[in-house]
């Protein structure tokens, strides 16, 4: 039973790194789809899933052209319907809404364990697919940040799992849940159909044509299957005519045509971004071993044909063509990337499992190393594993250590002082970009800062609060909008850090009502802090209510 031992431990690795931080605030990277989904549960959970439609999401920062309400036309929320359940049984907790997302991320990686070992039959190729799959940094942080990506990649290798298994028997209710894990994850973003690529250049064609029961006998679950998959053409018609129009909402999908760019590709600074992605996502060592991996796999491919070597091939071929009509997408997120990590585990795991075969020929005096193959997986898995010693660091820590570092702070007090002195009706004016955490905490609607044609459009629908972060303190160069600020807003909380220099500020609330000028005085006030928890030890943030 030691592979079992092994996976278990494997799995509670994966979940524990992945819950580093599950009650944190949400100020982190990407806080803004953070917000996306965390408000849609939220609004799902209070006003129930067909407020707007047939489980049409809402969101707490709409366009100031759209629907005042957040009603808008996506993929299909489920994540936010899932979260939505978890808050109904246990409250609006962050930590209720990330287990979530960590619960299928870490499901993930029993899915990997699974399709590899369907795909080479062999257990250590599993195990290592698996460990892998548990460190990756990409899925590490990402898992933690409550996006539809979690379910996404599950469904995804769950699909390819239960296909391997239809492979062998053509039996319809196999069928049916390759089908259905394929519809799911397709549903919960598009691109996760790219597994569907090595799936069809892995049909079973000649076997199929020879069956000629299948038709008599499973025809049940073929029809079962076609039924499933149709849900998707009709949600994607659903949301990106009938959603789009009810709320006058712009589409957000591909179909909008902005979301690919093909030219995107072509461009340095997209190579340059891709760079920096890849060393966060999977560390550049995982990226070399990862090619070196490819290019052992095509001498195999060629010498022995095998179908494991066939299906990864395809997989590779399809996240060619991926990596082009998602260029643009990908130029703007690492978590794009989310429907071919899988690919890039399946060829690390491949070139560390077929140089441990190699080592078992190395002789010493005309004798075999004894468990040398073994000592060779454990030496070279190892290397992934997030470490540090004080004195050495993996460049697995690193990645993860990055990514959850990079934080806004501040977000949550301010959200909570405007939620303490405003009303549900008032909405919030803020500063966009990863600011949007500021949103969750404050339990308000709100827009982002813009002209002054659009600050007094949006005061016309109640936005009676302003939160000014660091990026955007540039509206101060904007005489005619910095101007009417202070001409009719009062200055609410400040928040700062002491450095060397003195104190650099972070934010600003205002309130409409009043006025202010450039200066001031701290004097005498109440000066309040927050700390904020790093892998490299704790920053305090101060803040003075005014």
């Amino acid at each position: 039973h030691i592979s079992v031992i092994l996976l278990i431990f494997i799995l509670l690795l994966g979940f524990y790194l992945r819950s580093y931080h599950i009650d944190y605030p949400v100020i982190g990277y990407h806080n803004w789809k953070e917000t996306h989904y965390l408000t849609e549960a939220r609004n799902f959970a209070r006003d129930g899933f067909f407020e707007h439609g047939f489980f049409v999401p809402e969101w707490d920062y709409p366009k100031l052209t759209e629907a005042l309400s957040g009603a808008h036309p996506d993929t299909f929320p489920t994540i936010s319907i899932m979260m939505a359940l978890a808050f109904m049984l246990f409250g609006p907790e962050l930590w209720v809404a990330r287990l979530v997302g960590i619960l299928f991320n870490t499901g993930a990686i029993l899915m990997m364990y699974l399709l590899t070992k369907k795909l080479f039959k062999r257990e250590d190729f599993a195990l290592v697919s698996a460990l892998l799959t548990a460190v990756l940094p990409l899925f590490v942080f990402f898992s933690h940040n409550t996006q539809l990506i979690n379910p996404g990649v599950f469904f995804m290798i769950g699909s390819a799992y239960f296909y391997m298994r239809w492979r062998d028997n053509f039996k319809g209710n196999e069928l049916i849940l390759t089908i259905l894990f394929l519809t799911l994850s397709a549903l919960t973003k598009y691109p996760f159909l790219l597994v569907a690529v090595p799936m069809f250049f892995t049909l079973p064609f000649k076997r199929l044509m020879e069956s000629k029961m299948i038709l008599k006998n499973e025809w049940k679950g073929i029809l079962i299957s076609i039924l499933i998959l149709s849900s998707l053409p009709m949600w994607f018609m659903y949301s990106e005519f009938i959603i789009s129009d009810a709320y006058g909402t712009k589409s957000y999908t591909v179909s909008g045509g902005h979301m690919i760019k093909l030219d995107a590709i072509s461009k340095p600074a997209w190579w340059k971004t891709q760079e920096s992605y890849v060393t966060d996502n999977y560390t550049m060592l995982g990226v070399f071993l990862a090619v070196l991996g490819l290019l052992i796999l095509l001498l195999m491919f060629f010498k022995e044909k095998g179908f494991g070597e066939r299906f990864i091939l395809f997989y590779f071929l399809g996240t060619i063509l991926f990596v082009v009509v998602m260029s643009h997408k990908m130029g703007g997120h690492s978590y794009h990337q989310y429907p071919i990590a899988p690919l890039f585990v399946l060829l690390i795991a491949y070139f560390i499992v077929r140089v441990a075969d190699f080592t078992r020929r190395l002789k010493i005096e005309g004798e075999g190393i004894k468990y040398i193959n073994v000592i060779t997986v454990i030496a070279l898995t190892l290397v992934f594993v997030p470490i540090n010693t004080g004195s050495y660091k993996s460049a697995t820590y690193d990645s993860i250590s990055r990514q959850f570092d990079t934080q806004f702070i501040g977000l949550d007090v301010g959200g909570e002082y405007i939620k303490a002195y405003s009303n549900e009706s008032e909405r919030i004016l803020f500063s966009g970009h990863q600011s949007h955490g500021v949103l969750w905490h404050a339990d308000r609607k709100g827009y982002t800062i813009g002209t002054l044609d659009h600050i007094k459009l949006a005061e016309e629908k109640n936005a009676t609060w302003m939160f000014i972060y660091q990026w955007g303190f540039k509206i101060m160069d904007d005489e005619e909008v910095w101007g009417y600020v202070k001409e009719h807003y009062s200055i609410k909380q400040v928040a700062f850090l002491k450095t060397d220099e003195g104190n650099r500020q972070i934010y600003f609330i205002l309130k409409k009502g009043g006025k202010f000028d450039d200066n001031i005085n701290l004097a005498g006030k109440d000066i309040k802090h927050r700390d904020y928890e790093y892998t490299r030890g704790i920053q305090r943030m101060y803040y003075v209510n005014l």
